[in-house]
C-alpha cells in the first residue's frame, strides 16, 4: 500500500521546497524490469547468496546452500500473519498506535449505514478540517477533502462509490483529521532505517521560455525512462487544465522563470507525482518515530512507513500507515537524488542473522548492523516486556 493522498495548503512551504530540490539531477537508471525477482536475484548474487523460486509467488534466499531468508512477493518472511491483521486495516492500526502514545492520525470510523451518525460527526467537529478516506483503499482511491456538513452528503457518495466499484461490499469510511504537510515513505529493514523518500505533487517550474505543455512533456519524457515512473505520467486532463486556470494559465502559457505550478493537490505518483530520496536529510526524530511504530507491532521488523510532516528536516510527523507488504521500489526509483534500495540492506540483515544463529565470524560492517537490530529488539522488547510475541522473527 502507498498511502500518496496528502494535500499541501501552505504554498509558500511547498514551492519554496520545490525550488530548493529543483536543481538536484534526475536520475538515470539501467535496470528496464522493476521485477522483485530480479531485484532480489541481482542484491543477493552481489552477497555470494543464491535464488531459487519455488513456486511464483515465493522467494528462497541461500548462503552456502543454507537457507537464510525468505519472500513471499513483497512481503519478508521475517514478518509475522498478526502483523498484516493489525496494519492492513488503518482504524486497527491508529489506535494500536494509539495506546503506546506514538504519534499518528485521529479517525473516526463509519460503515455505509451509519452516515447519519458520520454527518452529525462532521456537524460536531466542523471546526477542523477534515477529510473522508477509505478503510480498505489505497492510492487516494476514494480520498474526499474539504469536508462540512454543507459538502458531506456529495463527498460521503463519491467515498463510497469507489469501494463499490472496487468491489468492497462491506464500505466503511474514516473521517479523519486533515493532517497537512510533506508526504514522506521511510523504509524500515530488520529494524534498522534504510531509507526516506519525498513524494511532491505534480508540479511544473517556469524556466520563462517554454510553453507549459512543453515542460510536462520534458518531464514525462525522463519519466518514461524510470522503471517505476514509466507508466505513471503527468496526465493532461480536464483535473490538470482545472489547476491551470487558478494560475488563469492555459497549456501554451509560458511561466515566468523560477514559477511553481502545481498541477495536482496530493502528492500521488500513480498521477505524476515526483519521488525525490532525502535519506541524508531526514529528521531524526521522524527515523525515530518510525522505529517505534514498526517495535510496537508484534511480529513485524520490516515495513513502509508512511508520515506527514510540516518539516521533514525537524519534525517527527505524524503516522499515516505501516505497509508490511511494502513495494521497496518506490524508495530506489526515485525521480530524483540516488535512491536506496531498501531489499539491497534487507539481504545484508538477513545473512548477519543467520551467521549469528549459526556461530559464524562477522566482520566490523556486519557487527554495527547486528548492533543496530540488538537496539531494536531491546526497543521491540520495551513494548511487549520479557515474552516477545514471536521471537522467532528476531535475533
Amino acid at each position: 500500500m502507498t498511502n500518496e493522498n496528502i494535500r499541501f495548503t501552505d504554498s509558500t512551504s511547498l514551492n519554496q521546497t520545490i525550488l530548493d530540490l529543483n536543481d538536484i539531477k534526475v536520475q538515470n537508471y539501467t535496470e528496464n524490469s522493476i521485477s522483485y525477482h530480479g531485484i532480489l536475484r541481482k542484491f543477493a548474487s552481489e552477497k555470494g547468496l543464491q535464488i531459487k523460486i519455488p513456486k511464483q509467488k515465493y522467494t528462497n534466499i541461500y548462503w552456502n546452500k543454507e537457507l537464510v531468508g525468505k519472500m513471499s512477493r513483497l512481503r519478508p518472511g521475517t514478518t509475522h500473519k498478526d502483523s498484516n491483521k493489525i496494519c492492513g486495516d488503518k482504524w486497527i492500526a491508529e489506535n494500536y498506535l494509539k495506546q503506546f502514545d506514538i504519534r499518528t492520525t485521529n479517525s473516526k470510523m463509519f460503515r455505509e449505514t451509519e452516515k447519519s451518525q458520520a454527518l452529525e460527526f462532521v456537524k460536531n467537529n466542523n471546526q477542523n478540517d477534515l477529510l473522508i478516506k477509505p478503510l480498505t483503499l489505497n492510492s487516494g482511491a476514494g480520498i474526499e477533502f474539504n469536508v462540512n456538513d454543507n459538502t458531506f452528503d456529495n463527498k460521503w457518495e463519491k467515498s463510497i462509490k469507489a469501494q463499490k466499484d472496487h468491489y468492497d461490499k462491506d464500505a466503511k469510511c474514516l473521517i479523519q483529521e486533515l493532517n497537512e504537510g510533506f508526504d514522506i515513505r521511510i523504509a524500515i529493514t530488520e529494524g534498522v532505517f534504510s531509507s526516506a523518500t519525498l513524494r511532491l505533487p505534480a508540479h511544473i517550474v517556469g524556466d520563462g521560455s517554454n510553453t507549459i505543455d512543453s515542460i510536462i512533456e520534458t518531464k514525462n519524457t525522463l519519466r518514461k525512462q524510470n522503471p517505476y515512473l514509466k507508466s505513471k505520467l503527468i496526465q493532461k486532463n480536464e483535473e490538470l487544465l482545472s489547476s491551470l486556470e487558478k494560475y488563469e494559465y492555459q497549456l501554451h502559457s509560458i511561466p515566468y522563470s523560477g514559477e511553481v505550478i502545481i498541477l495536482q493537490e496530493i502528492s500521488n505518483l500513480t498521477s505524476g507525482g515526483e519521488s525525490i530520496d532525502i535519506s541524508h536529510i531526514v529528521s531524526s526524530d521522524a527515523v525515530e518515530n518510525c522505529l517505534n511504530a514498526v517495535a510496537s507491532i508484534p511480529g513485524l521488523s520490516t515495513a513502509g512507513v508512511d508520515i506527514i510532516t510540516p518539516d521533514f528536516k525537524n519534525s517527527p510527523g505524524v503516522i499515516l500507515e505501516i505497509n508490511t507488504n511494502a513495494n521497496f521500489n518506490l524508495n530506489y526509483f526515485t525521480y530524483k537524488g540516488e535512491g536506496i534500495h531498501p531489499l539491497k540492506q534487507w539481504i545484508d540483515l538477513i545473512l548477519v542473522k543467520h551467521k549469528l544463529k549459526t556461530d559464524r565470524t562477522i566482520n566490523e560492517y556486519e557487527f554495527n548492523q547486528a548492533v543496530s537490530m540488538f537496539k531494536f529488539n531491546e526497543l521491540k522488547s520495551s513494548y511487549f516486556g520479557s515474552s516477545i510475541s514471536h521471537s522467532n522473527d528476531f535475533l
